[in-house]
């Protein structure tokens, strides 16, 4: 037939669409005895149309029912159909080929290659081109959405419009969120697209730039760093972090010093040193250095400065090695002496009255012999005597019952001076030290840093002890260092000091020493607190004592003969020492005492006889109390006595000292 005679239709590319062709003769009557096959052709190949290529389908009927298919979208299509071996020909009248449904989207991202900036249009825009499954343009106004992945409602502007000749463009899109790893979305008919992943920084205009306070200065006190430091940080209006400016911040204000400029880190500029000379309120200004109408200011209030300290609980006496209670306690005043809450000075200690003890032997070999020794420069350089004593300890060597005279004289520096009786049947005691001079006062006589000691003993004195007279002198007291010290001028203790830490940063108005303790024994200790810091006064605590551990016991009095339940005649008194046989007089700790041994003499026993021990039921109580609070580092039993008769007895006195034992 004629092209005119077939109606105009629509072909969607890719679906397939039917077409009838007739072998009819020339007055259009239907020939069905004729066989063969017809093709469609397409500008001159078979190929181009699918359905009926090559040599066609067969004949049936004078007729043929095809079922084609184009899938390239385009106007003017002209389908030609022949038959085969007739080469009859008929040719279709111009149809065209519309694109079939969206099946993809291109999107076109090329301004995102590059950092976008916050709250600046994306240019050039972005858009997407909409194709069908064959990749025709779709040419439908298809309306097209989109957004940014993982943070809706971040894209700002239009996020919706209509595709036009199968584009559909976003103008003046923009986000204001910084961030990176950022993607668009582009949702039309159910058909998904996303843009390559990009990165969204800061604003930089200086109008779109704010200062802010990150962290705000506060606890100053006038010539020390502020104790918080102002911290700034560029945003832009935002609010995102100013990560990528480079630059600094300057601070200025009356008289402020310190470093006034700080560099900008990852948009954050950190002061450390900002000091004010001079208390009362300030007003800080910040600007960003290279755009200055990018600025932020802080008031800050600036306390008194620190003047002096304040000990508000005094080191007292203890023992050697004990952590003190309470602990020292000093104040940071100003000069109104009002508390300093802020300053963070270290306070420092040493020794303001430190101790000495120095120990010297001496001996000769025959009866009337004189023994002497002498200390010298046992103080350093340039320090001041406060106080000084002087023990002198013999060898018990020959005393008789009668505490016949051993010694003739002591003399101190040349002058005699009185020692103490030794007492009865102390006699042939090689290894045990009587105590003739008892800390007595010499500090007139050492004042030149010298001192001498010696002692005669008589002519009548045998030779049971070698040497016949030995002797040990101790010289012990304070001074005042010419230089800061904090370890002990004690003989073979010089390494010890003060223990714990013996400089503190104040972190409030007061600084607790808890961990001071002093492992050395002395009299009349003193300790300086103080800053290194111009115009601050120092505190000196008041006297206290260090005693020696106890560390052995001995009676005083011996308990002798008693009758049975009737207190001891002589009630046992016993005294605790150190390793120096002195009196610990801080020693105030439970005594017990006890029964060690109980015996009776059995005849029977053997041909001589012999002690019986007596156990059970047989082995004599004590009564009365049988333990007591040493006081001064001596305990008095008082009403002590024994149940029964026993005829050899012996008790035991123990305590436990602060280190055990």
């Amino acid at each position: 037939p004629t092209p005119a005679a077939c109606p105009s239709t629509l072909v969607v590319a890719g679906l397939y669409f039917g077409v009838t062709a007739t072998v009819v003769d020339a007055y259009n009557n239907t020939v069905v005895n004729v066989n063969g096959s017809i093709a469609a052709i397409l500008g001159g190949s078979t190929a181009a149309v699918y359905g009926a290529p090559g040599q066609g389908l067969a004949v049936v009927n004078g007729a043929v029912d095809l079922q084609l298919r184009i899938s390239l979208a385009a106007a003017g299509y002209i389908v030609d159909y022949e038959h085969f071996p007739l080469r009859l020909t008929a040719r279709s009248q111009a149809f065209s080929v519309v694109a079939s449904p969206l099946a993809r989207m291109v999107v076109s991202d090329a301004a995102l290659r590059l950092p976008v900036e916050a709250g600046v249009p994306i240019s050039p825009p972005p858009y997407v081109t909409l194709f069908d499954a064959y990749g025709n343009p779709v040419l439908e106004p298809l309306s097209v959405e989109t957004s940014l992945v993982n943070f809706p409602g971040a894209l700002l502007n239009q996020t919706r419009v209509s595709a036009s000749l199968g584009a559909a463009v976003f103008p003046g899109l923009r986000i204001q969120r910084a961030a990176s790893a950022f993607s668009l979305l582009f949702l039309a008919d159910g058909v998904v697209a996303t843009s390559l992943p990009f990165e969204v920084v800061h604003a930089s205009a200086a109008s779109a730039l704010v200062l802010t306070l990150a962290r705000r200065p506060a606890a100053a006190v006038a010539t020390e760093p502020f104790t918080i430091q102002p911290r700034l940080r560029l945003r832009d209006r935002f609010g995102n972090p100013a990560l990528s400016s480079l630059g600094f911040i300057a601070v200025t204000a009356p008289s402020l010093a310190g470093s006034l400029s700080a560099p900008l880190i990852q948009g954050v500029a950190s002061f450390t040193d900002l000091v004010m000379p001079t208390p009362g309120g300030v007003d800080l200004y910040f600007t960003l250095e290279e755009h200055p109408s990018v600025n932020a200011s802080v008031r800050i209030d600036v306390r008194a400065p620190l003047a002096g300290l304040r000990l508000l609980q005094q080191p007292v006496s203890t023992m050697a090695s004990i952590c003190m209670r309470p602990v020292p306690l000093v104040q940071l005043v100003d000069a109104a002496g009002l508390p300093v809450d802020f300053s963070r000075h270290v306070v420092k200690v040493d020794f303001a009255v430190n101790t000495f003890r120095y120990t010297q032997t001496f001996s000769c070999g025959s009866g009337g012999c004189t023994a002497s020794t002498t200390f010298r420069y046992f103080l350093p350089a340039g320090s001041v005597l406060v106080d000084a004593f002087l023990d002198v300890d013999i060898i018990k060597s020959d005393f008789d019952d009668s505490a016949e005279e051993y010694v003739d004289f002591i003399q101190v520096n040349g002058l005699p001076t009185s020692h103490a009786p030794f007492p009865p049947g102390s006699a042939d005691q090689c290894s045990s030290y009587h105590k003739a001079v008892d800390a007595l006062r010499v500090s007139t006589l050492a004042q030149d840093n010298f001192l001498s000691v010696a002692a005669k003993i008589s002519p009548a004195v045998n030779d049971f002890c070698v040497p016949r007279l030995s002797a040990r002198a101790v010289i012990f007291g304070s001074y005042r260092p010419y230089a800061a010290e904090t370890l002990t001028l004690v003989q073979n203790q010089n390494g010890k000091g003060i223990a714990g830490a013996t400089a503190l940063t104040a972190v409030g108005r007061t600084v607790a020493f808890r961990e001071m303790a002093m492992p050395v024994a002395g009299y009349g200790y003193r300790l300086r607190f103080s800053v290194d810091a111009p115009g601050v006064a120092s505190v000196e605590s008041a006297p206290f004592d260090i005693f020696a551990v106890a560390s052995s016991v001995m009676f005083t009095t011996q308990p002798g003969e008693a009758i049975a339940q009737e207190p001891l005649r002589i009630q046992p008194i016993v005294r605790f020492l150190d390793g120096l046989s002195n009196l610990v007089t801080s020693f105030e700790e439970n005594v017990t005492i006890s029964i060690d041994l109980a015996q009776n003499w059995d005849d029977s026993c053997n041909v001589l006889g012999c002690w019986r021990d007596l156990t059970g039921a047989n082995r004599p109580q004590l009564l009365g109390t049988p333990f007591v609070v040493a006081a001064g580092g001596v305990a008095q039993f008082k009403g002590i006595s024994v149940d029964r008769e026993v005829e050899r007895l012996r008790v035991v006195v123990r305590a436990c000292n602060a280190q055990g034992g």
